[in-house]
């Protein structure tokens, strides 16, 4: 008998092999330590069994058996100190003679009795002769069997729950290698099963920023049960096809036999991310016909109750002045008429002002912006300081609306919520960008309650730069004030 140990871990081989030829001394054992030793030997004559360490340095188990499987039918077993229950139940399904751990080296002999005489049955050649080398095979083939009814049964758990199971899940090991996946991976990455075992997970991550050496060296695992690596982290997975797509990355890891396994959870969110995009857009577009509704109930209160209210005040100026001097009581009230006029009049501009400022369309954001700070100083009491460039940009009208919006949002949240006493304005034009900070000296607030706040004003700031392609940031610091940071490409008008 020629057996064929693959195992390029010198000491587990020499294991191995003390192990075989105590079990049949009589076999010539021929050991393969690398991918040119396999192809030398292999192609020299044909073994009786192949026994294949599942982790190799240029290739792993299964594709070692279906490499040989092409070429030869011989029985393979695979020995290996890393696999797991789901590795062992995915050898068996794709082929695989027997599954051995080296944890349990003692069963390497009854696997190698009980694998021979399958094949001899199968080839139905010397089959006296190869029964004599087997004596004491009986127990070890219902050991065998056994192992096999709870491989089978704890597959078929595992299969079941995996084939349900919406979201993709892989297990991978300390080194980041696919171990095994369900089915739900195949669809989501267009990769088959076999295809990914014994890849590297960076595979499938879309994230150039992304690393498993990174995130694992940052875990220091004790053996003390599940922990999280990363829970909903959003990232890019990466399809067989090159294709990149969002998705929500899980990895939890567990302890199986004294080793650290990591659960992989892969959700794609690729129609939720569309849903928002077209919510955004939605949002968005509804916020531009709410300017320009704004513009145009403006310009109707102007051009047709301001003209009213001010010929109005010019007929009343008229006629107190043809009343009779003796007439007290008729020109007071007249005169009280024109006062109440000139309030209404008034009134209608604020109304304007706060629909649709006319300095924006008539002098431009920067000094719309100038006029606002001093009105906000007026009206709040606040200390103000503003900060603009001497050389003013000239900026479309969309844009400029929307920063402007902003600014305007920003002050009456540091009015209302900061409690500040003091609020910087700077604003600054580089390399076709519009820069703002807006910074006061309030209560402040943390990043967490500044992305959590639930605030509309906020998170209408947000979608105003995220449409015209700006970024918008808020670094709370609590005690010291709120910094808003705007950054918005800008349009010449």
């Amino acid at each position: 008998m020629k057996f064929l140990v693959i195992d390029d871990n010198a000491a587990d081989r020499i294991q191995t092999v003390r192990t075989i030829n105590d079990c049949f001394p009589q076999a010539e054992v021929f050991e393969v330590d690398s991918f040119e030793s396999y192809e030398t030997l292999l192609s020299q004559s044909p073994f009786d069994l192949l026994i294949a360490e599942y982790r190799l340095g240029w290739t792993n188990g299964l594709k070692l058996f279906l490499d040989v499987h092409q070429r030869y039918a011989l029985p393979v077993i695979m020995l290996t100190g890393y696999g797991n229950e789901m590795l062992a139940a995915t050898a068996i399904k794709s082929g695989i003679t027997d599954y051995v751990a080296k944890a349990n080296l003692d069963l390497l002999g009854p696997a190698i009795g009980q694998a021979l005489l399958r094949q001899s049955k199968a080839n139905d050649d010397n089959w006296q002769s190869n029964i004599s080398h087997f004596i004491g095979g009986a127990n070890d083939i219902s050991n065998h069997h056994e192992m096999e009814v709870l491989l089978a049964r704890k597959e078929a758990k595992l299969r079941a729950i995996f084939d349900n199971v919406f979201d993709g899940i892989f297990i991978v090991d300390e080194d980041g290698q696919i171990e095994s996946t369900n089915p739900s991976i195949e669809k989501i990455f267009a990769y088959s099963v076999n295809s990914l075992i014994g890849q590297h997970i960076q595979l499938l991550i879309g994230d150039p920023d992304w690393s498993w050496c990174n995130l694992f060296s940052n875990h220091r695992p004790d053996g003390q049960g599940s922990k999280t690596l990363c829970s909903g982290l959003e990232t890019y997975g990466l399809r067989r096809d090159g294709s990149s797509f969002p998705m929500d990355l899980t990895i939890i890891e567990i302890n199986i036999d004294s080793r650290h396994m990591f659960v992989c959870t892969v959700h794609d969110v690729s129609k939720h991310k569309q849903a928002e995009d077209a919510l955004r857009k939605l949002g968005s577009h509804l916020e531009l016909a709410r300017e320009e509704e704004r513009a145009r109930i403006a310009r109707e209160i102007h051009d047709e109750l301001g003209s009213f209210l001010t010929v109005l005040k010019m007929d009343m100026s008229w006629l107190i002045k043809q009343l009779p001097p003796d007439s007290t009581p008729c020109i007071k009230k007249t005169q009280s008429i024109i006062w109440q006029v000139g309030d209404a009049i008034q009134t209608v501009r604020r109304i304007i002002t706060d629909l649709r400022p006319s300095i924006l369309d008539h002098l431009g954001l920067f000094a719309a912006i100038e006029w606002h700070v001093e009105k906000f100083r007026q009206q709040s009491g606040i200390e103000c300081l503003l900060s603009m460039p001497e050389i003013v940009a000239e900026i479309d009208e969309k844009h400029g609306m929307a920063i402007f919006r902003i600014m305007q949002e920003a002050l009456t949240n540091a009015v209302l919520h900061a409690m500040a006493s003091v609020v910087f304005v700077k604003i600054s034009v580089k390399d076709g960008n519009l820069v703002m900070r807006i910074e006061d000296n309030g209560c402040g607030m943390t990043n967490e309650q500044v992305e959590n706040s639930g605030r509309y004003g906020i998170k209408g700031m947000h979608e105003r730069a995220r449409y015209f392609g700006g970024e918008l940031s808020f670094y709370g610091r609590p005690g010291q004030g709120v910094l808003l940071s705007l950054r918005m490409p800008i349009q010449s008008s």
